[in-house]
């Protein structure tokens, strides 16, 4: 730091220690690298995990609305962190700044009369998912369980519903934000004038306007739900039929409820020279799963898993036969709502190899899992104990989790019984390194979504061989991983969202996302690797606007794109930019929230 820099933090932490001290909400300050400060810090990734220079914890909306008076007043850098998901340096992290942690807004409470969810900015999605189970409601909300709810919700949030329910910024009633004058303020849909405008800024206006501390959102009956998570190994094997069930998925599937979520992925393990290729999938079916078995979803995926273990390669016999004794000959009761169907015999054949009722919950249990799997033979499993007890009513919806890997497929069945909900000790698979090795910044990770009006086959030929080409500079570059992965949606999926949100999105202009991740270890490859990323999605962008599945004018998805997209790449040119920027204006006239990182809006005198 220098000198002003200095004394400037030493005047706003002295403050910020004087507002903790006569807090009555519970709110703490905590100096570098003690055990708060590592917490409130700590990132999904190493590479967004930077060092800021103290930790603050707001434990009420009162001490929040001091806390960034304070930081405004010494126009001193900060960042905010909600679940710590973002994979992009220095947008919810700061480098010697103050890291603010809404980890104590975490309260989730259910308006039964109004049916309305409120959720805590401080909550991660796994959190939401257990209480809405609890209450046989579902949400549109983010897939992983482990991210934060606060930069999904006010950046846009692509969902396992979204073909149905449009996105989850389309479905929020309402938030509560902190401003940076310190005012603190509902709006929501039924609002009115400037709050209005505000609330629909928040759409997809990430933290330009303040700080969220609690989001309203809409709930909807949820019953069971029928899929399964898939782990391909061997992946050039099964590469052409996996293609295959994407396009028969697409051209086919017309039921909003049915969604898929494919990924290509390259792994290397440490110590090795050749990637593990491995093709995920995520097929869920928002509803019980149909009783006439010929409308039961995702044909082409269960073929592939009916065709991997038609050949029953020796030694798997005796495990095949107790985990099916295990998990699928005892009756279950319904998740909840309608959809018991585990005593018909035909429904019940489907439920084979992973495919199977379960609850909502679960599924998205299932999916946080799918990168974290473990490799075995069949003789490792040749005599693996099965310690599942028979169903009854009273463990019918217990969680346990069964990793098998035969010739030809791997897949998840289960949770562990024992998981812990979010926040608890129990591992969630979640990388989140111990912080007082972020120095050496080991492991990056970037992303980048391009939005597609459609999937096309060359277009999903093009994903795999991109994610192939750059598998290919792994092990002579660092890297660990590369995942390019492809989420197509329905033309219905902006059906029903509402007119004026700050990320652009309408009624019969649909596009669906395109998911690239590349991990790498050493810092010194960064260069290299960020040009790849960019090299791979170019290539398919060019593919995708050759075949009419893309317009170079489509806006870049916020919580995805690089640094370096221009913001008015973001938000859909000029106008757009310069409309939030009038609105911003309104609740942060001195430019606090600038002091921060992601996509800044300029303010618009």
């Amino acid at each position: 730091m220098s000198g002003n820099q200095t004394d400037n933090f030493e005047a706003l932490r002295a403050e910020l220690e004087a507002i903790c001290d006569e807090s009555t909400q519970g709110s703490s300050l905590y100096d570098f690298m003690s055990a708060g400060y590592r917490e409130s810090s700590r990132h999904y990734l190493t590479s967004s995990s930077d060092l800021a220079a103290a930790a603050v914890q707001p434990g009420g909306e009162a001490d929040l609305a001091k806390i960034i008076q304070a930081i405004g007043k010494y126009r001193y850098p900060f960042a905010v962190k909600s679940g710590g998901h973002s994979m992009v340096p220095a947008f919810s992290s700061t480098n010697g700044g103050i890291q603010i942690s809404m980890t104590r807004f975490d309260k989730i409470k259910y308006d039964e009369s109004k049916q309305l969810l409120h959720v805590g900015a401080g909550s991660l999605w796994g959190a939401v998912y257990r209480k809405c189970s609890k209450l046989g409601r579902g949400v549109v909300g983010g897939v992983n369980p482990a991210v934060g709810v606060g930069g999904l919700l006010l950046g846009g949030g692509y969902s396992l519903k979204s073909s149905r329910l449009g996105l989850a910024i389309d479905n929020v009633k309402a938030f509560r934000i902190v401003t940076p004058k310190g005012l603190i303020l509902d709006v929501s849909d039924d609002s009115t004038g400037e709050e209005k405008e505000l609330y629909n800024a928040l759409r997809g206006g990430a933290n330009n306007f303040g700080i969220v501390t609690r989001f309203t959102l809409y709930t909807h009956a949820q019953t069971s739900t029928y899929g399964a998570v898939l782990v391909i190994p061997k992946g050039h094997a099964h590469e052409r039929a996996v293609k295959e069930a994407i396009m028969d998925h697409i051209k086919n599937e017309k039921r909003k409820t049915a969604a898929i979520e494919v990924a290509f992925r390259h792994h290397l393990l440490a110590g090795h020279t050749k990637p593990e290729y491995t093709i995920s999938a995520n097929c869920v079916f928002d509803e019980p799963m149909p009783k006439d078995p010929s409308e039961v979803p995702f044909a082409a995926f269960r073929k592939i898993v009916k065709e991997s273990w038609g050949d029953n390669p020796a030694g798997w016999d005796p495990v095949l036969a107790a985990v099916d004794s295990q998990l699928f000959a005892a009756p279950r009761a319904p998740v909840s709502g309608e959809g018991a169907s585990a005593d018909n015999e035909d429904v019940e054949q489907f439920s084979d190899f992973g495919f199977r009722e379960m609850s909502l919950e679960k599924i998205h249990l299932l999916s946080e899992h799918t990168y974290n799997v473990a490799s075995f033979r069949p003789e490792h499993l040749s005599s693996v104990e099965v310690k599942r007890e028979a169903a009854s009513e009273d463990k019918s919806d217990d969680v346990d989790i069964f990793t098998l890997i035969g010739e030809g497929i791997e897949f998840i069945l289960d949770i562990l019984d024992d998981l812990g909900s979010p926040g608890s000790d129990v591992d969630l698979g979640v990388f989140a390194p111990d912080i007082s090795s972020l120095q050496t910044q080991n492991t990056i990770a970037t992303a980048r979504r391009a939005p597609q009006v459609t999937y096309g086959e060359r277009l999903v030929d093009e994903v795999a061989r991109q994610a192939e080409r750059a598998s290919h500079f792994m092990a002579e570059k660092s890297g660990r991983q590369v995942l390019i992965e492809v989420w197509p949606f329905l033309p219905s999926i902006f059906d029903r969202s509402p007119a004026d949100a700050a990320w652009p999105h309408e009624p019969g202009n649909p596009y669906s996302p395109l998911i690239a991740s590349f991990l790498w270890e050493n810092a010194d490859d960064d260069e290299f690797w960020l040009k790849q990323i960019n090299q791979s999605l170019d290539a398919i962008l060019e593919v995708a606007i050759r075949e009419g599945c893309a317009r170079r004018d489509m806006p870049r998805y916020l919580n995805t794109s690089m640094e370096s997209v221009p913001v008015e790449m973001i938000y859909g040119g000029k106008a757009q930019v310069e409309k939030l920027g009038k609105i911003r204006a309104r609740y942060d006239a001195d430019d606090v929230m600038s002091l921060t990182g992601g996509f800044k809006i300029p303010l618009q005198k």
